[in-house]
């Protein structure tokens, strides 16, 4: 017997090593190898797992390999099919008894099956399994350009395993399909549904009864094409291939069984210009929509009428019918989708009265919230529609379980790739809290009394239905126009009402003045910047946008799921974006370890535990490819659990899996071990090269055993480059205790109290200081549109920050730093001195990198002399400042340097990808001039941060304070006596 996978008493660590995500092992082919005889049963690969756990007795364990053994025949063509069989039991245990090109004839399956294969015994852990099968250097080999099915049988159906298990399972299915043999009492088909197709399903229930046609059953399906199997090329790691193309749709007649689908789709638009022309305006809006009935038993025949009827009253006969392509379905079994009208089916108004009242109908069967959402991302489901706009779906449903939400998230989150996904809560049963994590942007409507239709309910889909979403791929618009101009040529940009900006969101060298582009237009699927062009462009629209605004409510009872996890769906616009407020950690790749063990005492405190992550700490992250990325992962003394691969596309994203984590039953089973969750966060994978790695390790125990056992993973972590942050939580975590774990004492936290720490704002700062803070605006440049998230408290007014960084601390982030001097008039030569001495004897620093820096003066006109990169020393900082010259005849413009200071930095070498802060030292404020340069001022703003230096007795620091970014207006009004002026200023870079 060969074991894969050399185990420990926490062996866990080798199955983790395998992310979630794996990359299918695939390569472009034309088609399968060529065969010179037919190939029987089927030229494909096949892993058989078998089930060696205590789930099965010793002769139940030999009556299940004697089965798979009556499999293999011996006219099969052995070298038409690459064949490997395995075992698991325990998380820790994985036997490969064959791999792929070990078994060559009929007696070589024998002999293993005989000879090799033993009852190992274990509790089963059908998530370490597939976790196992799923990565591509565990069975290596096979035949190329082929599918690859996998066999399992298990005898047991835990819903906390197959939850974990999920997103592996998945991941095979990419591949060819999982078929699931479900052996005994145990094996729970509605259960292990969650893993695969019920068609690929087949029960054994009496060992010693085999099914007459269970062999053939399993040839079949493994024989059988998977809608979504990518062909693979063993042994190699490439990209995947692109999907087969779309299929016809069945006949809306018949119901269409649901295959293994693909959980992440690709757009199916090609790129595109703009909508397609419209003759007229579009009513209510041009876009592709999917109506998703509920057929279930969580409804009566009468309220399934009911439901019909008002979706029917959405529909309105002034509608353009061919501007907006309409789909029904009607879902009712996790096996099911019954396709009511396809796109193009609906042509007018009586299409879709008659197609509700002739073609929809209760079929009854319990509702699969996930099966609905996994078809309906499917794009070979409702084939067709427009191209270059988006799709919306509308989901009704009468139920909402929260295994069945939590699985249907990876679906969900496919679909807002497309479009808004607008859910309609009906009834008792459906629970707005637990399906807010799946809708998006709007929070989820309900319908609470099936007699009583609220009054605004169509509207409000009708509304939602339009809203253009902030996503990445939605039917390849990118450019839109917001509906900002400058028409009047005054230099001033305004939105189309005349009301003037609170919020500026320019890209870099923008706005371009040029007089042929007067409007402004936002990469709204991806930057989100702002930028001019020509007006008579034909670019995407918006058709609506709405805000939406809810707040966090907390919880006082003891029920895990009766909190209303509200932050996962927040939006509430701010100037975040553009001021640079709000406190985001640089580029991080950040490992939340939670704790989900009966150390936390209560649900409520578990809950607690996760809104604070979620509305507190992480709200306020900026997430996404370039920026931080996230691994949330639950742990106690039998599990650790992790939910994705640093892979998270936005913060809202990541707040929605926190959602569904929340959701999830099967919390305080088990003892808490910090030991265990350390040993395999030691083998998380996915973090990105050259970024700093970060561990926050929450914890409400402190038990000395367990530290002492878990210290020597910390000091490995440590070692390899893990900055790591311990957060007690509750009385019973002991600070001192867990010191030995952190980077540095600083680096242990508490809160000792339950009851306040979903709210915990001192608790989320003390960690984004360890984490190490840079500028919101910084990140948020990049980030597009306004924050989704609640900014941190802070002053708009107050022009001085406090005092409590040493002026020899080292910038400790990368930045441009744009350095302006006022050589003008508005001071005398003395003063001018003392200016150039302050900066470069003051507030200049040793360690710090002046390769970043830019130096330019000003008065009437602006010299850039020192570019990026043409400084390395402090000495020639120092020099460079002190050649400065003073201009006794030049008056200065304040408006014409920050003018400059939006595109003349950027070309002198600056790094695209670092923000840009800038230090504007004045003597003037003249009110005219104070007044052009406001929108300078906000594109400089934009860029990153403004700090303003007011010098000498006369300026108006009130006037000065309305073009530095918040809390970057800082008065000098002695020139003989700079206080505490550089420690502003440095605090201001916010990089401390």
């Amino acid at each position: 017997m060969v074991q894969s996978t050399v185990t420990s008493s926490s062996s866990t660590l080798d199955l983790v090593t395998t992310a979630a995500t794996a990359p299918p092992t695939t390569a472009a082919c034309t088609g399968p190898p060529p065969t010179a005889t037919p190939p029987i049963p089927c030229q494909t690969n096949v892993i058989f797992l078998i089930d060696g756990s205590d789930g099965v007795t010793d002769d139940q364990f030999k009556n299940q390999t004697n089965f798979i053994a009556s499999i293999f025949q011996t006219k099969w063509t052995y070298n038409e099919i690459g064949i490997a069989i395995g075992e698991y039991s325990d998380p820790s245990d994985f036997y490969s008894f064959a791999s792929f090109g070990d078994i060559k004839k009929w007696e070589d399956v024998q002999a293993t099956l005989k000879n090799d294969v033993e009852h190992i015994g274990g509790s089963a852990n059908l998530k370490a399994a597939l976790q196992k099968t799923e990565d591509p250097t565990t069975f290596t080999g096979g035949i190329g350009c082929v599918q690859k099915a996998v066999v399992l049988f298990t005898s047991t159906s835990v819903q906390t395993d197959i939850l974990g298990a999920v997103q592996y399972a998945h991941q095979i299915r990419r591949n060819g399909p999982l078929i699931i043999v479900a052996m005994g009492p145990n094996a729970s088909v509605d259960e292990l549904n969650y893993l695969t197709s019920k068609d690929d399903i087949y029960e054994w229930p009496d060992y010693n009864n085999v099914p007459a046609d269970l062999a053939s059953n399993i040839i079949q399906a493994m024989c059988s094409s998977s809608s979504t199997a990518t062909p693979v090329l063993p042994t190699v790691t490439l990209p995947a291939m692109t999907s087969p193309a779309p299929t016809t749709m069945p006949s809306s007649s018949a119901p269409v069984t649901s295959a293994s689908l693909s959980s992440t789709f690709a757009p199916t638009t090609a790129a595109c210009t703009g909508p397609p022309p419209t003759t007229t305006p579009p009513m209510p809006c041009q876009t592709n929509v999917i109506f998703l009935i509920d057929g279930s038993d969580g409804i009566t025949g009468d309220q399934f009428k009911k439901q019909t009827s008002f979706i029917e009253s959405i529909f309105h006969t002034d509608w353009t019918y061919n501007e907006i392509s309409i789909a029904i379905g009607e879902y009712f079994d996790p096996s099911t989708i019954f396709p009511v009208a396809s796109f193009g089916d609906i042509k007018k108004w009586e299409d879709v009265q008659d197609v509700l009242k002739n073609n929809a109908e209760h079929f009854g069967g319990v509702a699969n919230l996930t099966a609905a959402l996994q078809e309906t991302e499917d794009p070979k489901t409702f084939t067709g529609g427009m191209g270059c706009v988006q799709k919306a779906v509308v989901l009704f449903t009468s139920t909402s379980a929260d295994a069945d939400v939590a699985t249907a998230q990876q679906y969900a989150d496919g679909i807002k790739k497309n479009g808004p996904l607008i859910i309609v809560a009906m009834g008792p049963n459906a629970s707005v809290s637990k399906l807010s994590s799946l809708a998006s942007p709007t929070p989820v409507i309900q319908w609470l009394d099936y007699n009583n239709v609220p009054a605004d309910l169509a509207t409000n889909i009708t509304r939602a239905m339009s809203i253009t979403t902030d996503t990445s791929s939605v039917s390849g618009c990118d450019i839109f126009w917001i509906g900002a101009n400058d028409i009047q040529q005054t230099n001033v940009f305004a939105w189309i009402d005349g009301s003037s900006f609170l919020y500026t969101h320019w890209e870099l060298g923008q706005p371009d003045l040029s007089s042929d582009k007067l409007c402004v237009a936002s990469l709204a699927r991806s930057t989100g910047l702002w930028s001019t062009d020509d007006c008579g462009y034909e670019l995407c629209f918006i058709c609506e946008s709405y805000t939406y605004s809810t707040t966090s409510k907390s919880s006082t009872t003891d029920q895990m799921h009766s909190q209303t996890n509200t932050w996962s769906t927040t939006v509430t616009t701010s100037l975040a974006a553009s001021t640079g407020s709000n406190p985001y950690p640089c580029l991080r790749d950040i490992v939340l370890l939670m704790d989900t063990s009966n150390g936390l005492g209560t649900a409520a405190n578990f809950q607690a535990e996760v809104n604070f992550i979620g509305s507190t700490l992480v709200a306020n992250w900026l997430v996404g490819p370039t920026h931080v990325e996230v691994v949330p992962v639950l742990y106690d003394i039998n599990s650790f659990d992790q939910f994705g691969a640093f892979n998270f596309l936005s913060t809202a994203e990541l707040l929605q899996m926190l959602a569904a984590i929340a959701a999830l039953p099967e919390f305080l089973n088990d003892p808490p071990s910090i030991a265990y969750g350390l040993n395999n966060a030691r083998d998380i994978r996915g973090q990105r090269s050259g970024v700093a790695q970060v561990l926050i390790l929450f914890t409400s125990t402190s038990n000395q055993n367990d530290v002492n056992q878990a210290i020597p993973a910390a000091s490995q972590l440590k070692s390899k480059g893990t900055m790591i942050i311990v957060v007690g939580i509750g009385p019973n975590a002991n600070p001192s205790i867990l010191s030995p774990l952190a980077s540095n004492p600083s680096f242990v936290l508490v809160a000792p109290d339950f009851i306040s720490l979903a709210s915990n704002i001192a608790l989320a700062n003390q960690i984004n200081s360890a984490i190490g803070i840079c500028g919101g605006a910084a990140q948020s440049t990049a980030s597009g549109a306004p924050s989704t998230s609640t900014p941190f408290p802070t002053s708009l007014t107050t022009s001085s920050f406090p005092t409590t960084t040493s002026s020899s601390v080292p910038l400790p982030c990368t930045a441009n730093f744009a350095l302006l001097i006022d050589t003008s008039n508005g001071m005398t030569a003395d003063q001018f001195a003392k200016q150039l001495q302050f900066i470069a004897n003051t507030l200049f620093q040793v360690n710090w990198a002046y390769s970043q820096w830019a130096i330019a003066q000003y008065d009437s006109d602006f010299l850039l002399d020192s570019p990026f990169g043409s400084l390395s020393t402090l000495v020639e900082a120092q020099g460079t400042v002190q050649q400065a010259i003073f201009q006794s005849g030049q008056i200065a413009s304040i408006s014409n340097a920050l003018t400059h200071s939006i595109r003349d930095f950027a070309s002198a070498g600056a790094n695209p990808s670092y923000s840009q802060k800038t230090i504007f030292f004045t003597s003037t404020s003249a009110p005219d001039d104070v007044m052009a340069a406001t929108q300078p001022a906000e594109h400089v703003q934009a860029l990153g941060n403004l700090i303003v230096i007011g010098m000498g007795p006369n300026v108006n620091m009130n006037l000065l304070t309305r073009l530095a970014s918040p809390n970057s207006a800082f008065a000098w009004p002695n020139y003989n006596n700079p206080g505490n002026l550089a420690t502003q200023i440095m605090n201001a870079f916010l990089c401390t």
